[in-house]
């Protein structure tokens, strides 16, 4: 199947293209519907990985020097940890956020109940 380059990166016409078209019985569908998943699962657990290491990593370092610096051993490199800490909260929170909403919404058309959230 040859790429239709405006749609690259849009979704389900990005994973037509890396696993070949398989559109046709229901079958197929549900297939493919397990590989988005699986994809989106990893793409999740990737980004996720990073949301954590990357601000750790940096702020280490971060610390390090500026304890290295001003000669206050560890004191810079512990505020670091929970700098980094916070930012990866944060960071995670607005990534997970959007699926959060998301199943919320199925649950309240799966049930019929409106639920009053002031977030």
């Amino acid at each position: 199947m040859a790429p239709n380059w405006r749609q690259i990166g849009a979704g389900r016409d990005y994973c037509d293209f890396y696993m070949g078209d398989i559109a046709g019985d229901s079958d197929n569908n549900k297939k493919k519907g397990d590989q988005l998943n699986v994809f989106y699962a990893l793409s999740l657990a990737w980004q996720m990985g990073f949301l954590i290491i990357a601000p750790i990593l940096l702020f280490l370092f971060g610390g390090y020097m500026i304890d290295k610096w001003l000669k206050t051993a560890p004191l810079f490199i512990i505020i670091s940890i929970f700098a980094a800490l916070a930012v990866s909260v944060y960071e995670i929170h607005h990534l997970i956020k959007p699926m959060l909403e998301s199943s919320r919404k199925e649950l309240e058309e799966f049930t019929g109940e409106k639920k009053n959230n002031q977030s």
